[in-house]
């Protein structure tokens, strides 16, 4: 395996320093790679020099800004004005959509580069994992449709609200059925994949999520999903903690059936989970 691990962004381009993102432009055969202080980076088109959408061997990635999130889990510093650079940067890093694993920490834009909205173009990945995702309010979008992620993990979140169904693609919104998923550009092609089914013909929304974790997202209250949009049928361990979450939603009892560990801790608001009591014979 071809690794490089604690590559440290460097803020300056000039010839005497050799630890900027340029350098990792021509190293092809990486299979795994680890970004370090990316805050530093002077903008996108100095990331774009990195050509991570075009390393067709990685398969596991870190992107890592400092953290803004303090100890009390809350945003720390006034940051406003690197926001939109943060997200230039990072929209640059699009990964290959080979990708198998990806973290990305520290992110502390408000806006979400496009390529996290349209992240049902890496149909390899299986892990995704979000930490100290300060300031930006919506989660990435397109992962519902993934064929193998099987672990989504969400930690310290604070400026995040309510997951809503959009948070799923357009195509589910809870009428689906017999729909196909829009085109989704990946790399200079545009390629057609159809949508996951049921035994029903319902387009099922993340197919084979195994473990769920929303931890640390104090502004948290709202998790819409309703009875008849199936989701996550695979789903064994969910852990939500610290948010100020008021009931879980209809469609978890529906159709989360193989459920088995759920762990809540610090939801104070919470109502009740009496919705939770279903057939386990089904």
């Amino acid at each position: 395996m071809v690794r490089l691990l604690g590559f440290p962004t460097h803020s300056d381009d000039s010839t005497n320093v050799w630890c900027i993102l340029e350098e990792l432009g021509p190293l092809p055969k990486l299979k795994q790679l680890d970004i370090r202080a990316l805050e530093k980076a002077p903008s996108g088109s100095m990331a774009a020099r990195a050509r991570l959408s075009s390393k067709h061997h990685l398969t596991i990635l870190h992107l890592m800004f400092t953290s803004r999130v303090g100890e009390n889990g809350e945003v720390e510093d006034e940051i406003s004005e690197e926001h939109e650079r943060n997200e230039d940067v990072l929209a640059n890093l699009c990964p290959p959509t080979c990708m198998e694993e990806l973290d990305i920490n520290g992110y502390f834009a408000r806006g979400l580069p496009q390529w996290m909205r349209t992240m049902s173009a890496f149909v390899s990945l299986r892990r995704f994992a979000l930490d100290d995702y300060a300031c930006c309010m919506q989660l990435p979008i397109g992962l519902d449709q993934l064929p193998f992620l099987d672990y989504f993990w969400v930690y310290r979140a604070p400026s995040v609200q309510c997951i809503r169904h959009d948070f799923l693609l357009p195509a589910l919104g809870g009428e689906a059925d017999g729909q196909e998923e829009a085109a989704v550009l990946t790399g200079t092609q545009n390629k057609r994949r159809q949508p996951y089914h049921t035994s029903r013909g319902a387009v099922v929304a993340f197919p084979k999520l195994v473990e769920l974790g929303f931890v640390g997202m104090l502004g948290w209250t709202e998790w819409e999903w309703k009875q008849h949009v199936p989701e996550m049928p695979a789903l064994e361990e969910l852990k939500i903690k610290n948010c100020k979450l008021q009931r879980l939603p209809a469609g978890l009892a529906q159709h989360a059936c193989r459920l088995r560990v759920l762990h809540l801790r610090n939801i104070q608001h919470l109502v009740s989970v009496d919705n939770l009591l279903w057939d386990r014979s089904r």
